[in-house]
């Protein structure tokens, strides 16, 4: 493995390897015939994504066009993935009445164990969000589409799916010469959190 890059190792993995190591001991001193955890392989070790520097960030937060409908859309989807830490799944799902500016927070519906959460927003996801509202959405609705109060919406008035926020996330990415997707960016989110000095409790309970 290359250096630097942790390794997410489950609760699954990690008994499996204690069992391994007890049977080694054992098999070590003598005081077994066989090893039974020699037929027991250990489970494949995930490997968790490079978090990105405030540095690349800022580079792919200015990656897109500012002055289209399109760019500004792409660069709130940017800023609040990056500046709540959202799942893909969550994003795309949110609505309208999901979000509020002048607390500065949103509900994520049915996240982590079918539970809904609130998040507080950065100030640039809410500046961002307010500008995308205020400019781009309204050219991008489109009344013969059934959107149903979608949050991002498509070119064609349609709630925006899974492949165009990745396709947003992959170009920001290329244009600032780094690799990332959506779960870097939320692998990114709780990095710098916890830099910061945030509780490991309080970052889970965002997440």
């Amino acid at each position: 493995a290359r250096t630097g890059e942790p390794l997410a190792v489950s609760p699954q993995a990690a008994y499996v390897a204690v069992v391994h190591g007890f049977f080694r001991f054992l098999e070590e001193k003598r005081l077994i015939l066989l090893n039974p955890a020699r037929s027991v392989p250990l489970p494949k070790r995930r490997r968790l994504p490079r978090a990105l520097s405030e540095a690349q960030l800022r580079r792919m937060m200015g990656a897109h066009e500012p002055a289209s409908a399109r760019g500004q859309r792409d660069h709130a989807v940017l800023e609040l993935l990056y500046g709540t830490g959202l799942r893909l799944s969550e994003c795309v799902q949110l609505d309208l009445q999901d979000l509020d500016l002048v607390e500065g927070t949103l509900l994520v519906r049915d996240g982590k164990g079918r539970k809904d959460r609130y998040v507080p927003l950065s100030g640039q996801a809410a500046k961002a969000l307010a500008l995308y509202l205020r400019e781009s959405r309204p050219l991008l609705e489109k009344p013969t589409q059934a959107s149903h109060g979608a949050l991002f919406l498509s070119r064609y008035g349609r709630r925006l799916g899974h492949f165009s926020v990745s396709l947003a996330v992959h170009m920001a990415a290329e244009a600032a010469g780094v690799t990332a997707s959506p779960h870097v960016l939320r692998h990114s989110y709780a990095t710098h959190l916890l830099q910061g000095g945030a509780d490991v409790r309080q970052v889970q309970e965002l997440l």
